[in-house]
């Protein structure tokens, strides 16, 4: 069935964060940075206080950009490839806009941006949608989250494959949606952090390890 959002119950777009948000964005950074010291090698004491000078420096940045920005920014240390336990670069990432259904059902009708859940001859056994859109390379991605809201209640489900980009997109999902696609009153795609488009790694220096 088809069940598209009307116009005025669909959540505007968001243009910024909340204080709170931002603060829970700063106390991670704070966090990140303190155990930074952690999980850097064991080296010149000297090198390893300028190393995490350094980390101290690019969270503030991230931090600053996060308020002028008024979006979540943060830092994603990224594991050698040699050794997991070791961290010798960071980038910066930022947490991109949610991707808005417009509608759910059965069958949606090909409304632009609503998703289809098809009903399975086995209750809960639904784990697979079309998405009537077309996306870009990297818009949703295996490890974003497809989030059902039925009367304000929010089910969270990992995605696990995307095809067809072209549209309309092919979703796979984990766990198993067991509720009914005509009662959904609202979804979204919660994308994971991505990193800075034009932003190179940021590289600790090498007299530490």
């Amino acid at each position: 069935m088809h069940s598209s959002l009307p116009s005025s119950s669909r959540p505007r777009r968001r243009h910024g964060m909340t204080l709170i948000e931002l603060l829970v964005v700063m106390a991670i950074i704070a966090v990140l940075m303190g155990l930074t010291a952690l999980v850097l090698p064991s080296g010149n004491s000297r090198s390893l206080t300028t190393a995490v000078d350094q980390i101290q420096g690019w969270g503030l940045i991230a931090k600053q950009r996060a308020v002028r920005d008024k979006a979540p920014r943060g830092l994603r240390l990224i594991p050698d490839p040699t050794d997991a336990n070791k961290f010798r670069e960071l980038q910066y990432v930022e947490q991109p806009e949610d991707f808005v259904l417009a509608g759910f059902g059965g069958s949606t009708g090909g409304v632009s941006n609503s998703i289809e859940i098809p009903s399975k001859a086995l209750p809960g056994t639904q784990n697979t949608a079309r998405l009537q859109t077309s996306i870009v390379p990297g818009q949703i991605e295996t490890g974003d989250f497809l989030v059902i809201s039925t009367n304000g209640v929010d089910q969270w489900f990992r995605i696990t494959g995307v095809a067809n980009p072209a549209g309309p997109v092919s979703l796979t999902f984990t766990p198993n949606y067991t509720g009914t696609p005509r009662d959904a009153t609202f979804g979204r795609i919660v994308r994971n952090p991505k990193p800075l488009v034009g932003e190179e790694t940021l590289k600790l220096p090498k007299s530490i390890f």
